[in-house]
């Protein structure tokens, strides 16, 4: 008298940066999607082309520049990067905000997984509100793990920092950073 209902696959979907490739984020998402038996979505969010009009439209319809089967084989080649050649991950381009396509994909997902921003900028608090609205759990590299170093803004803010913090005292040394 009970119907037996197939439940979806694990879903971890990964975002993936066109400027860094996020390789770390694919590879941690890659490894949790297998552990779990489940699958893994790539996904890559481009911008609406200029002629848009409005915020009605749903963020995988309007295209931009290349074809989208050209900017999915270019996701698939980033992704195999990371991967190989052989991975089974499934490459979507969604075309819109990164926040807006990003909350939408967690609605297909059982966990996302994403890169922090690497300056600190209006787009480092991107990551804040995809946790704040996303359907299901949410986990971000922060550069630290990713092996990245600091952005040249951060550097400069730091140098800048430091050279302010010990002007007109001489002698004075700020204690040693580990």
């Amino acid at each position: 008298m009970s119907e037996t209902a197939i439940d979806p696959p694990y879903t971890v979907v990964v975002g993936v940066s066109v400027t860094s490739k996020s390789p770390d984020a694919v590879a941690w998402a890659s490894a949790q999607a297998t552990g779990n038996h489940g699958r893994l979505i790539a996904v890559r969010v481009l911008k609406r082309s200029s002629s848009a009009e409005g915020s009605a439209t749903s963020p995988s319809e309007i295209l931009v520049g290349q074809s989208k089967t050209d900017q999915q084989t270019e996701l698939a080649a980033d992704v195999a990067e990371t991967l190989g050649p052989d991975h089974e991950a499934e490459c979507r381009v969604l075309y819109g905000g990164k926040r807006q396509c990003l909350l939408a994909a967690s609605g297909w997902a059982d966990l996302l997984v994403i890169d922090a921003a690497r300056s600190p900028s209006a787009s480092s608090r991107l990551a804040h509100r995809i946790i704040m609205g996303s359907q299901c759990p949410v986990v971000v590299l922060p550069p630290s793990l990713t092996g990245e170093g600091p952005s040249w803004i951060s550097r400069t803010g730091q140098a800048l920092g430091q050279a302010v913090g010990t002007s007109g005292r001489p002698g004075y040394r700020p204690p040693e950073q580990l």
